[in-house]
């Protein structure tokens, strides 16, 4: 068996997250065809429209990204393994501490032909197109009834990470940043790099009307064969990424998988030169 390795890197200078953007290039052919292979489209779909057990959600209530009582911060580098689309129609108004179960609900790749999950207990509609609580003003205000976001899975990323072994993480991204996710998944589209390749920037930002937004910007290439292992790991991940909301279950196993590894903390900068 081949011995885990961490995988270390020099100490990059901080730098204002716009400096940091990575100006990709196309990789070579034999390049692209290893990546196809490697990566299944699906888990990285629902950025496009605009088994290792469940992976903690890291929390972002105040614009703080957290994970239980660790506070992350505003600012955290990640590789994307994967993300899907999150919609949700619960009964009631958030109430904080008290996690409630949606009535209606769709986790999957497909927003073209969305439509409630078999388990959803009040189904709204045949399909998310063309229901009520997806029309703009159902809500609050201007609002969408249906919540409607995007779940990111995540392999934090830092000077000592081991993409073996590291604990994964969940990020919901709200409503009003989807924009951002389909920025960044058409920015990487045009370079033929799939997410999975890449370091990631996750930045919560300050909105005046929003009260904030969560911004995505790609500043590093992964290459070699850790990219194998980050596929593996990937895969791993499919039953966190589009697992369905019910509170109890991730409120159960959500805390069984935070005891087995430390929450992420302030992550280095990585850059390869």
């Amino acid at each position: 068996m081949a011995t885990r390795k961490k995988i270390t890197r020099k100490k990059a200078a901080r730098a204002a997250p716009a400096s940091r953007a990575l100006v990709l290039t196309e990789p070579s052919e034999s390049a692209l065809a290893q990546y196809s292979e490697l990566f299944d489209p699906e888990l990285t779909a629902g950025a496009a429209g605009g088994g290792g057990g469940l992976a903690p959600f890291i929390g972002t209530e105040d614009g703080i990204m957290r994970r239980g009582e660790n506070v992350i911060g505003t600012e955290l580098n990640a590789v994307v393994l994967g993300v899907s689309i999150d919609h949700a129609l619960y009964p009631g108004r958030y109430q904080k501490g008290q996690p409630n179960n949606p009535i209606c609900f769709y986790v999957g790749s497909d927003l073209e032909h969305a439509k409630p999950h078999a388990s959803a207990p009040a189904p709204q509609h045949a399909t998310c197109e063309g229901c009520l609580k997806d029309a703009f003003g159902s809500g609050q205000g201007n609002a969408k009834a249906c919540r409607q976001s995007r779940r990111l899975l995540l392999l934090p990323w830092g000077d000592n990470v081991d993409p073996e072994a590291d604990q994964l993480y969940r990020l919901r991204v709200p409503p009003t940043s989807i924009k951002h996710v389909s920025a960044y998944y058409e920015k990487l589209k045009s370079f033929k790099r799939p997410m999975q390749t890449v370091v990631t920037h996750i930045e919560i930002r300050g909105h005046e009307t929003n009260r904030f937004e969560v911004v995505l910007t790609p500043i590093e290439r992964i290459d070699g064969e850790v990219i194998v292992t980050l596929a593996r790991r990937a895969q791993e991940g499919r039953e966190a990424l589009f697992s369905v909301p019910i509170a109890d279950q991730g409120k159960k196993k959500g805390a069984a998988a935070a005891g087995k590894g430390a929450a992420p903390g302030r992550r280095k900068v990585v850059r390869r030169r």
